[in-house]
């Protein structure tokens, strides 16, 4: 799990991120699990939508965990 994903995610759920990201919650879930990596859109919607200041932290390996 992306331990910050979920951090950021707070008493939100998946699903409300994911549809406010335009993604599925499956694909949000993936995502936050660590099992795949958005794209650089997504990533964009993502951090958005998570109200992170740097949508890069997706693909930063040292922030994987």
């Amino acid at each position: 799990m992306i331990k910050w994903m979920f951090e950021a995610r707070g008493n939100r759920t998946q699903a409300e991120i994911a549809n406010e990201a335009g993604i599925t919650q499956q694909a949000y879930s993936a995502i936050e699990r660590g099992d795949m990596r958005p794209s650089v859109e997504t990533a964009k919607r993502l951090a958005k939508a998570l109200k992170l200041p740097d949508w890069i932290r997706f693909f930063d390996d040292k922030q994987a965990s």
